[in-house]
């Protein structure tokens, strides 16, 4: 496994369309509350004053006169002014396209991909975040039939994912897909959490509901495969227990065809929920994938031959129901 090499190598991805708005994987405008509101309110202001001549010009030198001056397109000072705050443009054709790669700017630690430019084109309007360059990922690692992990190496990679998903939690953010492909490692064994390209704000303060079609097949927690539009960071704590048991096992460990095929597998190693939870729950699809007969957890003879202070962990991080996950932070004082 060797490094691509180029003249800078790093990872690009568009992060805008054309219109100015921040789209998300599925490709629908994702709105950020007071922020977004009065970039949409600056592009009307811009399209109004265009018919007034040399009045758009200098709207533009007024809204965002620094950008001017660091030439920046006119299109992306208006919409994203915060984002590029202090930062000057760099050339497309500095750099190697790699694969697309979306995370939030203001995340700052030490396992989170860091963003290190923004490559902007005038002529199409198009925008590439550029992230430092890592070696490997998780799911290719394990792949390698001449890599064994060790169990230091195991906790190693935890502490660094328990400690960068607690820096997302911290700042109300949830991931929404840690899988083993978005876990990104170097050669000297640093582990950085990537692909924020389903990142959102959650907790009181967000009253809309949130998508419950998030999270590759595999590593999506029951509460979304049931509906749920009102969930917390305990979707991403799931999906750590699926990587932490496939670092263990070297295989994935729930590997559904469909969602009702996933939910099955998932009720029948870890138990299936007690009837006050379906009650409580009112999940839309609850009374669909309900299953007729309860299913008892074998998740502790499924491991038997792991440690217990691992399946201890296992245990709480795919727990069916959320709030029997705990946080990130606790995980990380876990005796394992």
């Amino acid at each position: 496994m060797g490094c691509v090499s180029s003249k800078q190598t790093v990872s690009v991805t568009p992060a805008f369309d054309h219109s100015g708005s921040l789209r998300d994987n599925a490709g629908a405008a994702c709105n950020s509350g007071a922020d977004s509101g009065r970039y949409r309110v600056v592009l009307s202001e811009l399209g109004k004053k265009r018919s007034s001549g040399s009045k758009t010009k200098k709207r533009v030198v007024i809204m965002g006169g620094e950008h001017v001056a660091a030439e920046w397109p006119a299109w992306l000072s208006a919409v994203a002014g915060e984002a590029i705050h202090g930062w000057v443009p760099l050339k497309a054709d500095s750099y190697q396209k790699l694969e697309k790669i979306l995370i939030l700017r203001r995340l700052d630690h030490p396992n989170i991909i860091k963003l290190d430019g923004i490559v902007t084109s005038r002529m199409s309007c198009s925008l590439y975040l550029v992230f430092e360059y890592m070696e490997h990922d998780i799911t290719g690692l394990l792949s390698c039939p001449d890599i064994k992990f060790s169990e230091p190496q195991i906790k190693c990679y935890m502490k660094q994912l328990l400690s960068g998903l607690d820096h997302c939690h911290s700042r109300g953010i949830i991931h929404r897909d840690i899988k083993g492909s978005n876990l990104l490692v170097n050669n000297e064994g640093i582990l950085k959490m990537a692909d924020f390209g389903l990142p959102k704000f959650y907790g009181s303060g967000c009253r809309q509901p949130l998508t419950s079609r998030v999270v590759t097949l595999w590593h999506r927690p029951p509460e979304l495969l049931l509906g749920s539009t009102d969930y917390t960071a305990a979707v991403d704590l799931w999906s750590v227990g699926c990587v932490f048991s496939e670092l263990l096992l070297r295989k994935p460990i729930l590997q559904g065809r469909t969602e009702v095929e996933q939910l099955h597998k998932i009720f029948k190693l870890c138990g299936s929920p007690p009837d006050d939870y379906w009650k409580k729950a009112r999940l839309p699809h609850a009374t669909i994938f309900k299953p007729q007969q309860p299913y008892d957890s074998s998740l502790r003879d499924t491991f038997k031959d792991l440690p217990v202070t691992a399946v201890n962990l296992i245990e709480t991080l795919l727990s069916v129901e959320p709030y029997k996950r705990d946080t990130a932070s606790s995980a990380l004082a876990s005796e394992f």
